[in-house]
């Protein structure tokens, strides 16, 4: 369960976020001041904010009921979360930005009673005005299963246009199914998250999103109506027992594709239509930190020196049911363009907008990598591209320098 928990808290968390390759490079300053203008000294200033209060342990170190419940407890306690500055006398601040895309921050007094949000457009120094803070709090539920929740989560999100899920600013964890922060005036959206641990194997409860405007007119304390996790079909066939993993495939034939999409590909291609070649099929999704700021990029660099040929394929599938239209699936590359130097992949991208396929294929771990021989059936599949990638170049006879 330890191993789980920091997986999960970890991919939550954004810690696989596409941006976490951006060096760091800017520092963003400004001055803090109250509402007459006045600077403030002793205010913290950071990109993100825990409410759970100072958690000297690792997550991967929790061995027990006990310390779980203790590392995830102190909910509605709002502190630093990684780099932060302190104002000066002067309300002066200097804060490293270790993610140069991060944009939104935000700055808290010692009582957290008072706060602002700074959105560094530019190198330009900044000036915020703190306003009274509001408590927000409330608890989660799943009313499409009898099981108890477990570990939640409920994180306060800037809306981005640049980031499909935005720019997370505070985290709370949790294992009594609540949630509590203070936020200065603003539009959030409120992005939670869910799972049963009683059963064992961690399984996810599920996802949902909120919207939630803070103004001058909100009352000091936000009572969120209790929120509702929304359970997918993939989670109700793990709960009740009939989920199939991918693995249990080798050695046999493929079931068909669902798809809603297709990019670099006839609208209904399928498993069968790469019969005759080794095929590599990456399972990804554009919410993946990992798929998108490292696999796709190398599995780019291999289609280029290898491209598909007599012997081999390589298609990709995003498990992405907000995908609608060839547009969207550019829309998310170009927001990817830093890591890709402006190209696009060579190789097909498949959407499964219903999910019918990740269910089909039991594929609840993103990337997923399958290896499908030239009679159609599964030979190898697990997660690690450069292996997949290895497996592929010797079962096709793919030189590893001369293109094929």
């Amino acid at each position: 369960m330890r191993f789980l928990l920091f997986v999960l808290a970890a991919l939550f968390l954004g810690l696989g976020n596409a941006d976490a390759a951006e060096p760091a490079s800017e520092f963003v300053e400004g001055q803090v001041v109250d509402e007459s203008g006045q600077p403030v000294a002793g205010v913290q200033v950071s990109f993100h904010w825990g409410a759970n209060g100072s958690q000297p342990e690792s997550e991967h170190e929790l061995t027990t009921p006990e310390e779980i419940a203790r590392y995830w407890g102190n909910v509605g306690e709002m502190v630093p979360a990684g780099e932060f500055a302190v104002t000066d006398q002067s309300g002066k601040f200097r804060l490293k930005r270790v993610v140069a895309r991060r944009k939104t921050f935000m700055a808290l007094t010692p009582d957290r009673k008072f706060g602002s949000l700074g959105l560094a457009r530019d190198s330009q120094p900044l000036v915020l005005k703190l306003k009274p803070t509001h408590t927000v709090r409330g608890s989660l539920v799943c009313d499409a299963r009898k099981e108890k929740l477990g570990w939640t989560a409920v994180q306060a999100v800037m809306p981005d246009p640049d980031h499909r899920q935005g720019e997370r600013l505070v985290f709370c964890g949790s294992v009594h199914a609540d949630f509590e922060f203070r936020l200065p005036p603003g539009a959030y959206e409120l992005q939670s998250y869910g799972t049963f641990f009683e059963l064992g194997q961690g399984i996810h409860a599920g996802t949902t999103k909120r919207d939630l405007v803070v103004d001058e007119k909100t009352p000091a304390l936000v009572e969120q109506k209790p929120i509702a996790l929304e359970v997918s079909p993939s989670i109700h066939l793990k709960l009740d027992g009939k989920w199939i993993p991918l693995s249990t495939f080798v050695g046999q034939e493929l079931p068909p594709w669902s798809i809603g999409l297709a990019k670099g590909a006839a609208a209904d291609v399928n498993i069968d239509s790469y019969r005759g070649r080794w095929t590599l099929v990456y399972f990804w999704s554009f919410t993946c930190g990992p798929c998108v700021n490292r696999g796709l990029p190398q599995l780019m660099a291999f289609n280029d020196a290898h491209p598909d040929g007599d012997h081999h394929a390589v298609v990709s599938f995003a498990l992405d049911s907000d995908l609608k239209a060839p547009a969207d699936i550019e829309a998310g590359l170009a927001r990817l363009d830093k890591s890709y130097h402006g190209k696009r992949p060579g190789f097909p991208i498949l959407v499964d907008r219903d999910s019918e396929t990740l269910e089909r294929y039991g594929i609840d771990v993103f990337p997923t990598i399958a290896i499908v021989d030239p009679k159609g059936k599964l030979a190898w599949v697990g997660h690690d591209l450069k292996e997949a990638i290895a497996k592929l170049t010797t079962e096709a006879g793919i030189s590893p320098t001369a293109k094929e």
